[in-house]
């Protein structure tokens, strides 16, 4: 579910891209989390960001998106999906509702 809605965030900014690189806007705030009254906004230069057209024709970006699809999500699922076979199921929702948890903390020892 959330990849899903992470996909979709990210083609509709895409798109978002795409119209604004035929207009004369140079950037777009995009309103955050809020967080202890504390509001995050995000400025992207939309100027600097590639088009879909070039993203398409650049070999190295269809890798990384094939890889992304193939590799991180579908083989991981395939993979959980096998792993039900032998794991019972209340111990199955405790492991897939702590993913975020996991990928919280291997992205924080990644970027140190």
């Amino acid at each position: 579910g959330a990849q899903v809605l992470a996909v979709a965030l990210m083609s509709a900014l895409w798109l978002l891209v795409d119209i604004v690189n035929a207009s004369n806007m140079t950037a777009v705030e995009i309103p955050g989390l809020s967080d202890a009254g504390r509001n995050y906004v995000v400025l992207v230069d939309l100027k600097a960001l590639p088009s879909a057209a070039e993203l398409l024709s650049n070999n190295q970006a269809l890798i990384a998106i094939g890889y992304t699809g193939a590799v991180t999500t579908a083989l991981a699922i395939f993979l959980e999906t096998l792993a039900l076979r032998f794991v019972p199921a209340t111990e199955m929702s405790v492991i897939f509702s702590t993913e975020p948890l996991w990928a919280a903390l291997f992205s924080a020892w990644l970027l140190g």
